[in-house]
């Protein structure tokens, strides 16, 4: 892409709405509910102050929200069973997820809401980044949820929220490389063999974040952990474990894989086509 063609195309900052409303919504505890319009603006106020010390004028802001399971749930049916309902979640949090909210209060998006029926944020925020990099901008994602790292490429940076005073967490190609082991293509797999509880993705037993790193550093990709293990070339105890899992890694690596999502481009547009939420 010729870098007078990269420069016209403005940054698109994609923040994870319902990861950050969440962190805004529990850090206040039980008033959570007391203060859902705070939560908003506060989360807003928070996304647009990270996105003007990190893009450059012109920028857009989608903020991105879950629209469905992206077909996990037929996958896996305990795909996420640990997660609090929708209908059982506190009025407030509800209300704060809630793309409509800010409207019914006279308040105004500095940005895109985004919600893709029948698809999860992390699809969706995955997809648009890499529209972003295809049409020759630069994206940045605002999650704090790991399995963003995988997106991180040339073009796409990825901010992960810290408690303040600290700034956000930087993770480009080489901060990822220095904190798994391998390039960020690979932490599918990584993800496969390590499972994730916050997700309720199953587990391999005495493969943790260490293992499982070191794992997929040495063998690539659960294919080759998995020969490897059948090859006893692991300890007694991982290499009968791994063997024993080794279906569920097939499903986990599934569940942990982005999807395409239809539509995106189109979506892209409506997002690029709306005012510079950086002026």
């Amino acid at each position: 892409m010729p870098q007078d063609l990269r420069e016209e195309v403005p940054d698109l900052f994609i923040c994870d709405w319902s990861n950050i409303v969440h962190r805004a919504f529990h850090g206040l505890g039980g008033y959570g509910d007391l203060y859902a319009l705070d939560i908003v603006k506060m989360a807003q106020n928070i996304t647009i102050e990270t996105a003007i010390h990190h893009c450059f004028v012109g920028a857009r802001i989608a903020y991105v929200m879950d629209g469905g399971y992206s077909g996990r749930k037929q996958i896996y049916p305990e795909y996420k069973a640990n997660r609090t309902e929708t209908t059982d979640r506190p009025v407030g949090l509800t209300v704060a997820l809630t793309a409509e909210f800010p409207k019914s209060l006279f308040l105004e998006w500095r940005g895109t809401p985004v919600r893709v029926h029948g698809f999860e944020s992390d699809d969706v925020m995955i997809a648009l980044a890499r529209e972003q990099v295809r049409r020759g901008g630069k994206a940045f994602i605002f999650s704090n949820d790991g399995d963003m790292h995988q997106a991180v490429q040339d073009g796409i940076t990825v901010l992960r929220p810290r408690k303040y005073p600290d700034p956000p967490e930087i993770y480009d190609y080489e901060k990822v490389v220095q904190e798994y082991g391998f390039t960020p293509d690979y932490i599918p797999h990584y993800k496969a063999l390590k499972g994730d509880t916050a997700d309720n993705i199953p587990t391999v037993p005495r493969v943790g974040h260490g293992t499982a790193c070191k794992l997929i550093a040495r063998y690539g990709t659960i294919q080759g952990v998995i020969r490897a293990a059948v090859d006893e070339a692991l300890t007694p105890v991982v290499s009968r474990n791994i063997r024993e899992y080794r279906e569920t890694i097939f499903l986990n690596f599934r569940l942990v894989t982005p999807v395409t999502v239809p539509g995106i481009p189109k979506v892209y547009d409506t997002i690029m086509a709306g005012n510079p939420a950086i002026v």
